[in-house]
């Protein structure tokens, strides 16, 4: 089977280039603004793509994510982008002001698991997912769609997963009941890779 690798965190751009200086040995999340990560290299996640990403199936334009609110930790009306995958068959990068939705999967309140990636820095600038550990369960996620409607999401978990224990067929399953994942990088910062050492996730239902 094919695998699709899923490029989530920090990076310098969507090449994946790193800063020789960066010194940081702990999450952004957990420093003052005098202590800024410069850069980070992206962290890759595995899945098969053929059985839960169902690249074939695209989703109306009118309904696709467009911006997302996220008031108890002041994300406010963030810009959500489409991507889908760059030629080495990874998921493409959002800016690092933006929140980015894989187009292939199903949008936010249909059938099965939403996925939307953020970054926590970005060459020196806080990205828009860097609270979002801090979610808690009963918090209200907006998405905001093409359409010009919004639905509210309910947060039901917030949960830290090392980067080996991440478990991508739930996240980008296509069946069951709707669910909106938010992720982005998490845990201790490993200096020798550059790299946070796992992945934060939200799941959150709507209401």
């Amino acid at each position: 089977m094919q695998n699709l690798s899923i490029r989530i965190g920090l990076a310098v751009s969507v090449l994946g280039v790193v800063s020789s200086s960066c010194t940081v040995n702990e999450p952004l999340v957990n420093r003052s603004s005098q202590g800024r990560i410069r850069a980070e290299q992206v962290e890759t996640v595995r899945t098969q793509k053929s059985d839960v990403l169902g690249v074939e199936d695209a989703v109306r334009v009118d309904e696709r994510p467009t911006g997302l609110t996220i008031p108890v930790i002041d994300v406010d009306h963030v810009a959500v982008q489409s991507v889908g995958v760059v030629d080495d068959g990874s998921m493409a990068l959002p800016d690092f002001d933006a929140a980015g939705w894989y187009e292939f999967g199903p949008s936010p309140g249909d059938t099965g698991s939403a996925v939307i990636a953020g970054h926590i820095a970005f060459d020196d600038q806080v990205g828009v997912f860097a609270t979002l550990d801090q979610l808690v369960v009963g918090d209200q996620i907006v998405v905001h769609y093409a359409s010009s409607e919004q639905r509210i999401f309910r947060v039901e978990e917030t949960t830290y997963y090392d980067k080996e224990s991440l478990p991508t067929e739930t996240l980008f399953g296509r069946s069951g009941e709707p669910m909106l994942t938010l992720i982005t990088c998490g845990g201790s910062f490993n200096p020798g890779l550059l790299s946070y050492r796992g992945n934060v996730v939200v799941r959150a239902k709507p209401i």
